[in-house]
């Protein structure tokens, strides 16, 4: 049913009927000056607070408009609804707000998209073809770990194989046990909220794969890598997971050679679900099999959502252009096609760029390619290259890039949260 909240409700009832924490009441019409329960959508769920006439006893929950003149006790939260009397008596029951009243499916987070995750069906690769070690950031946002090296990550489009048009796979080039995927985001606006994780994997060999929200209360940023032990099976702080990380839940999904959605919609393999807690600042969603992967041995990701409440949704698809939009203030791929070359010793050229949207922090300036020298000027060093503050905060408005000999060519500009 659909969650709703809406101001000024309120009726006088009666109760209909009690049993232990729930019950049902008849609704005999709005009080003066208030709105009547009818106004809201047939099958709405509210967060009610209902109060005995006789008695003054009162109780408050949740409560569904099953008809236009009838409330039915879906949970209480305090108390039972046995206190407010027997059938008959009359009660005063209003819309209201409670602590611990659940988000509704499909709650739009803080950015203003319900997947509080960015590039979650991994479509943008501003990096390119990764072939990377563990640490690596694989499309944007996604950063890889193994407990061996020699992985070989790629992103291949496959409409008719995977639950979406993208999907990532990871393969390895020798035995590896285990490796996994992660992505922080910043949780100060979500504390206190229940969050709820889903998506789709697929593997070989039967892959057993896991999922978990893992939680952090330190300011600093988080170490990127949440894994202490790779070979522990305590989900714990300090077990398989770095000390100060909270794995709140931790989810099992077994995919033999086939895509296997994890939801709340599955009654097999259920979604990630925990509350960000009052002190966390940062939220991490670490996906890894659990499977010893042989030489060319493939893990499979698509689709992952990270919603508000305890219920998950359709996967919140968007187009390359938005989702590109969301993965700019973390990450740059930047092509300066101006600039020049000099012999002068310590010549620097200036070239401004615009950042839009901003950059969430401060950026490093990584140069990733350049054209080659110029008659006998050689192009210009990686550490010739930096990125200098301009109009307040290059990570607001714009940049500089200042460097020397020769400037045309590619740059990286990181913001990523993790260290």
């Amino acid at each position: 049913m659909a969650y709703t909240i809406a101001d000024r409700i309120r009726e006088n009832a009666i109760v209909s009927a009690t049993s232990g924490a729930f019950g049902a009441l008849d609704l005999k019409g709005a009080v003066p000056s208030y709105k009547a329960f009818q106004t809201l959508p047939l099958g709405s769920d509210v967060p009610i607070c209902a109060v005995s006439k006789a008695s003054g006893q009162f109780v408050t929950g949740i409560a569904r408009l099953t008809t236009w003149s009838r409330l039915e006790i879906v949970s209480v939260a305090n108390g039972a609804f046995a206190s407010l009397g027997a059938a008959g008596g009359e009660v005063d029951v209003f819309l209201t707000l409670y602590a611990g009243a659940p988000n509704p499916a499909g709650t739009i987070g803080p950015g203003g998209y319900k997947n509080l995750l960015v590039n979650g069906d991994f479509q943008v690769q501003q990096r390119g073809e990764i072939t990377g070690n563990s640490g690596s950031y694989l499309c944007d946002r996604w950063c890889f770990f193994t407990n061996a090296a020699s992985n070989t990550p790629s992103l291949f489009v496959d409409g008719a194989a995977g639950p979406g048009t993208y999907a990532l796979k990871l393969t390895t080039a020798n035995n590896v046990r285990r490796l996994g995927i992660i992505q922080w985001i910043d949780a100060r606006l979500l504390r206190g909220k229940q969050i709820s994780l889903s998506g789709s994997v697929n593997g070989s060999g039967g892959a057993v794969f896991f999922g978990a929200a893992i939680l952090q209360s330190a300011e600093s940023n988080p170490i990127k890598n949440p894994v202490n032990d790779w070979n522990s099976t305590t989900f714990t702080a300090g077990n398989f997971f770095r000390s100060g990380l909270t794995a709140a839940d931790v989810q099992t999904v077994t995919a033999n050679g086939q895509w296997v959605r994890f939801s709340s919609q599955n009654a097999s393999y259920k979604n990630v679900v925990t509350t960000v807690l009052p002190d966390t600042t940062w939220i991490g969603v670490f996906l890894w099999p659990n499977t010893t992967m042989f030489t060319n041995g493939y893990s499979l990701f698509s689709d992952i959502q990270l919603e508000i409440g305890d219920t998950t949704t359709e996967f919140e698809r968007l187009e390359w252009s938005r989702q590109l939009e969301r993965c700019l203030p973390y990450f740059r791929y930047v092509w300066v096609a101006q600039g020049g070359y000099s012999a002068v010793s310590g010549m620097s050229f200036l070239v401004p760029i615009t950042l839009s949207p901003p950059m969430r922090s401060a950026p490093t300036c990584t140069n990733v390619w350049q054209p080659a020298s110029h008659s006998s000027f050689a192009p210009a060093a990686v550490a010739d290259v930096s990125i200098k503050d301009r109009q307040g905060g290059y990570w607001q408005k714009t940049a500089t890039l200042q460097g020397g000999v020769i400037f045309t060519g590619e740059y990286y500009l990181d913001a990523e949260i993790g260290t």
